[in-house]
């Protein structure tokens, strides 16, 4: 079942039901049972035909279909490289910051950084802050991804 869910839930994600299936064999390596693979494939063929399906329909909001026509190798992948190296250098610092932010809170004791309830709510109340002045941040996820594949 939980080979499935997963092969389910992936071939809704992104429409591909082989990849889910050698998905779901990836994720559940350490128990995996070969005749489970009979299993996971047809949930996910009965998963792909619904998601057609309801998007024939126009009962459902699903995120619209990205067209791409053939790609080109041009001047532009040198700043998709360039924007790859500074995505990985965010998020590597990223990673730095929040592993010395976490043995700061580990070292200093203080009742209310250490109490995980009270460590969490701080956390919200900062990224709140932070996100809600940027008008980007208040369009709901479907918008988002429509906006970025629409063509």
């Amino acid at each position: 079942m939980y080979g499935a869910a997963i092969c389910v839930g992936t071939v809704a994600t992104f429409g591909a039901p082989i990849g889910a299936v050698i998905f779901a064999m990836e994720l559940t390596s350490t128990y995996y049972m070969v005749s489970n693979m009979w299993k996971c494939f047809l949930a996910a063929t009965a998963a792909i035909i619904t998601y057609h399906y309801l998007h024939g329909l126009d009962i459902i909001k699903i995120f619209a279909h990205t067209n791409i026509s053939g790609i080109n190798l041009n001047h532009e992948i040198i700043f998709f490289v360039i924007l790859g190296l500074i995505s990985a250098g965010v998020a590597g610092l990223f990673n730095h910051v929040l592993t010395k932010l976490i043995f700061l809170r580990v070292r200093l004791k203080n009742p209310y950084i250490s109490n995980r309830w009270k460590w969490c709510f701080t956390v919200s109340l900062f990224i709140s802050f932070i996100g809600f002045p940027i008008h980007f941040m208040h369009f709901s996820e479907k918008n988002i991804c429509n906006m970025f594949f629409s063509t």
